[in-house]
Formats: C-alpha cells, sequence, structure tokens
C-alpha cells in the first residue's frame, strides 16, 4: 500500500502528537508499505517541500 500522512508536528518535536504519527509512519513502512510522511518544517527557515516531490516519492518501486 502506498500512503501519506499528514501531521503539523514535525517528527522530532517533543510532543505526543508528533511521535504518534512518526511512530504509526514507521511501522506502516517496516511492514512494507510505501509511506510519505508530511509535516511543518523543524525550523521556520526550510524551504516548503515541492508538489511535485510527493508524486516522485510515491512513485519509487
Amino acid at each position: 500500500m502506498r500512503a501519506v500522512f499528514v501531521s503539523h508536528l514535525h517528527p522530532e518535536t517533543n510532543h505526543v502528537g508528533a511521535v504518534r504519527v512518526r511512530e504509526f509512519a514507521q511501522a506502516m513502512a517496516r511492514r512494507g508499505h510505501r509511506i510519505v510522511l508530511l509535516t511543518q518544517s523543524l525550523t521556520p527557515r526550510d524551504p516548503a517541500p515541492d508538489p511535485d516531490g510527493l508524486a516522485a516519492a510515491l512513485d519509487v518501486p
């Protein structure tokens, strides 16, 4: 299965919401699913992701 998880919290944020989404995404990936996790950046200065990059990330065999 291919899936995109979206969270408003970066996986390294010290908050339970960030941990839950990160752990769920990792568990699904360990089971062989292709997962893309979209989150806010850890630092506000980071550039926004390219929307075309999502399609490319999901299309990797």
